[in-house]
């Protein structure tokens, strides 16, 4: 029954009532606070227990005031003394916290955290302020700053906010970023291993061996590590503040050791060139790199000039173009400078060029006028060709301008020329060709003036008229031409087209009115050429009448040769009708219809046309007087094979003595001419004076063999009866090595140094070029040794102590020749032979004379005698006076003596 009524009242209780607990301040300083027990178990016998404090014993009240005098940890409770405790509340009671310590600030480049070295006790915090009563509780334990000035550290706990605070006053600080080293290479040059320093700026700036992570391999700023030579090693550096504040990245710093430079050799691909050319140098073996290229060079046996550098690259391969402007030889030089580096540069070897002096032409005289198919008199050499090597003539001619058209004159190779008949103007130039590839020059051009042949043009007027009527006046059909200050003159014949002509008076212009006739008449012009150069005359015309015309025929359609002269054409059928007909032969060499024009007194019924060079067409005109026109043959042909043309031929060239020159090729094939070639080659061994066929030499090209002397060669062909010969190759044979001679046999003392040998006649022939070796031979010419360094043209040998032979090698164009030995004899050295005797005397005697016991031997077999004496043992000698036979004899003597 009694549990029946616990449960109800527990189930009213849970019902109705609530438990919440004490509510209250938990940490106090020292005071008097009020704690509350909301809705807490409704038991009669629950109170408030205190422990540590002072409170009202026994109450019950919903509230209750506790004075916590002393400082510690205490328990205000409600619940039944000794039985159940329903709620605790535990109250910590703390002093006011004391002033804070370590105040402290850390630089960090663009910011500082101001932070104490110290911690505070448990249950204080310290704040950073900006006064020093500020109660912020915004920065516990740090604070970021950005500008100096003074800050306050300030406790805080339950029992409050200290009483003082801490300060710091913090400068304004260097916010710069950290700096990187002035200096990231540093460089030397050794031959061994270096000890570099590389500097920073600050003492905690960290080095490391590469450019992220890793760990410093040193820290400060002066780092010292050893490089060996030819090394490069590479650092990271990440510079700091003096507040420790770092870099965002690494610095890289490079130590180079460098070896010493090397300058290396030069060579080329030329040794010797004309006097401007472009020369390849090539640098090589050398250690760094080029700086510069340096040129000097010096003209003849002149002084070379300073080095100068012509370029900067770095390039192992360089061009230069070197040009000779004096008229002697030039000698360059070229070589680099190199530097590996920091060392100091250092100098190739020179490569020396030759540079011929230009070549330059000279020039030539004769320019004339002359008459057609006149000969001009010589053309002379009006200044000799400088400059080159080894010159050539070639006169060359042009019927086009004084520029250009020039083709070679065969056999023309000497300073002058003469021409020959000319027919029409030509310019003549002399062509100078040095050897060595230096290029050939022309003079400039002198024109021989040819006048044109005299043509007489041609006249018009032929007609038929009544018996004294008066025709239309003879008309100038083409004017004259050629020749020069012409002057015309009409004549007249009854008798034929061709003869009985007679001047008529007065009639001295391009055109002539006959006047009234009673008979048939033949009329021309007569074109007279001043300088002698002739008359020439029109076709003649005939005043008449005759009948309806018939041209008739020809014949003498053919094919020649270029330059033949054909079959005559001949009057196959003869014209007919009308009256006192004329012919006029026509020729075209454009077709069979047209391009026609009249041959100048060409008027029989047949025709010899002469040579041809070209193919041409040729009809016949029939003209009748009286009006009754003209009529043409139908046209037949010439057909001219065209001219022959030799071809040309190569190559000139140089060969050592009894060389075989490269053969002689086709350079352009034979034209021209029937189209079929003969062909025969021939050489000059004179200068091109005469030439002979070489037996069975019939192809195009040809290979000579080998030659002793200097051969002109050219090529003869023949086609359609023409032959032409080709240019000219000449084959230059250098002459045949001739050692020279030396001099001279001599006879010497043993141990003597005889005369230098000298070059009594110098070598000569080859290539001009000689490489000289002394030899000697001490067995009496059976072998021959070579000398050593003995390679100039004369030699020194220095003393000799037995008979020796010496004699000059020679080499030059792949041939090897020996002087005539010469002997140097020397005689058997000098021996002085033998004295007799040693002998002692009685103070003041008198010795017996000294002999001589062998006879001197050596030398010239000449000898001198001088005796001497000594008083002092040998230490020095004087000669005796007088004393100068094989023998001696002293006389008395008081002091011991030497002889």
């Amino acid at each position: 029954m009694i549990m029946k009524q616990f449960l109800t009242i527990l189930a009213l209780s849970l019902t109705f009532k609530v438990f919440a607990g004490i509510t209250g301040p938990t940490s106090v300083a020292p005071g008097t606070y009020t704690y509350t027990c909301s809705n807490c178990i409704d038991d009669p016998s629950a109170v408030w227990i205190v422990t540590g404090g002072f409170a009202p014993i026994g109450s019950s009240a919903s509230s209750i005031d506790v004075w916590f005098k002393n400082v510690g940890t205490f328990t205000v409770q409600w619940g039944v003394p000794g039985g159940t405790i329903y709620s605790t509340l535990t109250v910590t009671v703390v002093s006011i916290p004391a002033q804070p310590t370590g105040q402290s600030v850390l630089y960090n480049c663009s910011t500082a955290s101001l932070y104490s070295t110290n911690a505070p006790p448990s249950g204080t915090t310290w704040y950073w302020q900006t006064s020093s009563g500020g109660t912020s509780t915004s920065y516990p334990g740090s604070k970021t700053i950005s500008t100096g000035g003074t800050h306050y550290l300030r406790a805080k706990n339950a029992a409050g906010w200290s009483t003082s605070s801490a300060s710091i006053t913090v400068p304004n600080w260097e916010q710069d970023a950290p700096t990187p080293p002035s200096t990231t290479l540093y460089e030397y040059c050794s031959s061994g291993t270096v000890s570099a320093t590389m500097t920073s700026n600050n003492s905690k700036d960290e080095w490391y061996t590469s450019s992220s992570g890793g760990s410093p391999v040193y820290t400060g700023s002066s780092y010292t590590v050893s490089v060996g030579a030819g090394q490069t090693k590479n650092y990271w550096v990440l510079p700091k503040t003096a507040f420790g504040c770092a870099a965002s990245g690494r610095t890289k710093v490079t130590v180079k050791s460098y070896q010493p430079s090397v300058g290396g050799s030069m060579g080329s691909n030329e040794g010797t060139v004309c006097h401007s050319a472009s020369v390849s140098f090539t640098s090589s073996d050398k250690l760094g790199t080029i700086t510069n290229w340096q040129y000097r060079e010096k003209i003849g046996s002149g002084s070379w000039s300073s080095w100068s550098s012509f370029s900067t690259s770095s390039s192992t391969t360089q061009s230069k173009t070197i040009t000779n402007s004096s008229t002697q030889t030039m000698y360059a030089q070229v070589r680099v400078k190199v530097q590996n580096g920091v060392c100091s540069s250092a100098n190739s070897s020179a490569k020396q060029i030759t540079v011929y002096a230009n070549l330059t032409s000279g020039s030539i005289g004769g320019a004339q006028s002359i008459c057609y198919n006149g000969d001009p008199t010589t053309l002379t050499n009006a200044s000799t060709p400088t400059g080159g090597t080894g010159r050539t003539y070639q006169w060359q001619k042009s019927t086009s301008s004084a520029t250009s058209g020039f083709s070679d004159i065969s056999g023309a190779t000497s300073s002058t020329y003469d021409p020959g008949t000319l027919t029409q103007s030509t310019w003549y130039r002399r062509g100078v060709t040095s050897a060595s590839n230096c290029g050939t020059v022309y003079t400039s051009a002198v024109k021989v003036t040819v006048y044109a042949i005299l043509n007489a043009g041609s006249i018009g007027g032929a007609q038929t008229i009544c018996y004294n009527g008066n025709p239309s006046a003879l008309t100038n059909s083409s004017s004259a031409s050629g020749g020069t200050g012409r002057v015309y003159q009409w004549q007249k014949s009854t008798t034929s087209s061709t003869s009985g002509f007679s001047d008529i008076s007065g009639a001295s212009n391009s055109t002539y009115d006959p006047g009234t006739l009673t008979q048939s008449t033949w009329y021309r012009r007569a074109v007279i050429s001043a300088s002698g150069c002739g008359t020439k005359y029109t076709g003649a015309v005939k005043v008449t009448v005759y009948g309806n015309l018939n041209a008739g025929s020809i014949g003498g359609a053919q094919t020649i040769c270029y330059n033949g002269n054909p079959s005559a054409f001949t009057n196959s059928s003869s014209a007919s009708g009308g009256t006192g007909i004329a012919y006029q032969w026509q020729k075209s060499t454009t077709s069979a219809s047209s391009g026609f024009s009249n041959i100048g007194g060409a008027t029989n019924s047949t025709y010899d046309a002469g040579t041809h060079t070209q193919s041409t067409w040729y009809r016949r005109a029939a003209i009748s007087a009286a009006g009754c026109g003209t009529k043409y043959t139908s046209a037949v042909k010439v057909t001219v094979y065209a001219n022959l043309s030799p071809g040309t031929i190569g190559n000139s060239q140089t060969v050592c003595y009894n060389g075989d020159p490269s053969s002689l090729t086709n350079s352009s094939s034979a034209s021209g001419g029937n189209g079929s070639y003969t062909y025969q080659w021939q050489k000059s061994t004179n200068g091109g004076s005469s030439w002979s066929n070489i037996s069975g030499a019939t192809s195009s090209t040809f290979n000579s063999g080998s030659l002793t002397t200097t051969t002109k060669f050219r090529r003869r062909v023949i086609s359609c009866s023409q032959t032409k010969y080709s240019n000219i190759a000449t084959v230059t044979v250098q002459p045949n090595l001739n050692a020279g001679s030396i001099g001279n046999g001599q006879t010497i003392c043993y141990g003597g140094d005889p005369s230098g040998f000298t070059n009594t006649g110098s070598a000569s022939g080859g290539n001009s070029s000689y490489s000289y070796q002394w030899q000697k031979s001490t067995n009496g010419g059976s072998t021959w040794s070579d000398i050593g360094g003995a390679t100039s043209s004369t030699y020194n040998s220095g003393t000799l102590t037995a008979t020796t032979q010496f004699r000059r090698e020679v080499t030059s164009c792949n041939q090897t020749k020996y002087t005539s030995a010469v002997t140097v004899t020397v005689r058997s050295n000098l021996n002085a032979g033998g004295i007799s005797n040693s002998q002692t005397v009685c103070y003041g005697g008198d010795p017996s004379a000294f002999t001589s016991t062998s006879t001197a031997s050596g030398g010239d077999g000449s000898y001198s005698y001088q005796w001497q004496i000594s008083t002092n043992g040998g230490s020095s000698w004087s000669n005796i006076s007088g004393a100068t036979s094989t023998t001696y004899n002293t006389g008395t003597k008081t002091a011991t003596t030497l002889f």
